[in-house]
């Protein structure tokens, strides 16, 4: 951003397509092995694993540390309502836009909305984050 640009206003995509190795990989890296992500081997009627919310959250610190506002942004707090569930095999887009500005502390208020392939609301909250000018 520069000197007198408000950033109020600009947004910001980012598409993943989740596959059953990200959701079983999330799982093992968070030691979240609940059957609904990770099915058991053999099970009679296979599934496609459900999505960690976490991991469907973690798509907006990655929109806001490398888009919006962009590098060197670390988050402060965030909100997520979860609306439908997502899938492997299922492709999002998640959708960031900066409602809020506090110029003294560098804080922005952004906006996230995640639909998926069918435009149907799957996620959506708030995040405040932190950018510290780079010099």
């Amino acid at each position: 951003m520069s000197g007198g640009e408000s950033p109020i206003g600009r947004t910001a995509l980012v598409r993943r397509t989740f596959t059953a190795e990200d959701v079983r990989a999330f799982s093992v890296l968070t030691g979240d092995l609940n059957p609904l992500h990770v099915p058991p081997e053999g099970a009679k009627r296979p599934r496609r694993p459900l999505v960690q919310g976490a991991f469907l959250s973690a798509l907006g610190p990655t929109l806001v540390g490398t888009e919006l506002p962009g590098p060197g942004t670390v988050y402060m707090s965030q909100t997520f309502k979860y609306h439908l569930p997502v899938y492997a095999g299922d492709t999002v887009e998640v959708r960031g836009e900066i409602v809020g500005y506090e110029p003294v502390e560098h804080h922005y208020t952004v906006l996230i909305t995640c639909r998926n392939d069918m435009d149907e609301l799957v996620m959506d909250g708030t995040m405040i984050v932190q950018r510290t000018p780079r010099d």
